[in-house]
């Protein structure tokens, strides 16, 4: 709560298969595009400093089309975070940029 009250869960479907949820202190942007017309809805999600174990995890290129790989988002105040995403991961990797390793996921419903 040491962000004015904002609170977050990411859930984020692994290669082995397990659910791996995120939440603070680990720092998360994203942003969330809603359509209204026949388009998808597209997100993008970048997670500061998760462990190496973590990172390695999740990734998933853009070619394999056969693995569906789930994500949700819940963000609000405090206990209350409705859902405001659901979708698959189109395309997840890591980098490092300065001295921060940052996990980017790109998702669509």
């Amino acid at each position: 709560m040491i962000k004015h009250g904002r609170n977050y869960l990411l859930r984020l479907r692994q290669l082995n298969g397990d659910i791996r949820e995120i939440e603070p202190p680990i720092t998360l942007e994203f942003d969330v595009r809603r359509n209204i017309l026949h388009s998808a809805n597209v997100a993008a999600f970048r997670i500061y400093n998760l462990s190496a174990a973590v990172r390695n995890e999740i990734v998933k290129d853009v070619s394999d089309i056969d693995l569906n790989l789930e994500v949700y988002l819940y963000a609000g105040y405090q206990n209350n975070i409705p859902m405001i995403f659901q979708g698959n991961i189109k395309q997840a990797w890591s980098h490092r940029q300065k001295v921060d390793f940052i996990t980017e996921v790109q998702a669509y419903d």
